[in-house]
């Protein structure tokens, strides 16, 4: 048994193997997928690339348009005269003397009718 010639009976049976199975020409092909999918990719970026301007512009656009919502909600609330607690109370002491007025006024014209129906 000489090794050299094992060694070299090896390689040639690896090589052979390496041959069927198509692995010399992966390299290459694995290089003409690479360049496709690059130019594609750049293709890709091109496309997208004016839908997200437009994108960018809109939500500039809103932000801007939110922000003058709210310094003008701000500018109003500034401007609302906010009533103390005695004023609130009074207003509703108002309202109540309004609305037994009302009643009595009611009471006083239902009563007359009803002399006048007899």
């Amino acid at each position: 048994m000489d090794i050299n010639q094992i060694a070299k009976e090896m390689g040639e049976l690896f090589r052979q193997q390496i041959a069927s199975s198509s692995l010399e020409s992966s390299p290459t092909h694995l290089r003409n997928s690479l360049a496709e999918m690059t130019a594609l990719s750049g293709q890709i970026a091109n496309s997208v690339k004016p839908a997200t301007l437009e994108y960018k512009a809109l939500a500039d656009s809103i932000a801007a348009g939110v922000t003058k919502l709210m310094a003008a909600s701000a500018q109003l609330q500034s401007q609302q005269v906010q009533p103390s607690e005695p004023e609130k109370s009074g207003a509703w002491l108002l309202l109540g003397l309004l609305m037994l007025v009302m009643l009595l006024v009611g009471l006083v014209v239902g009563m007359s009718s009803e002399r006048f129906v007899r």
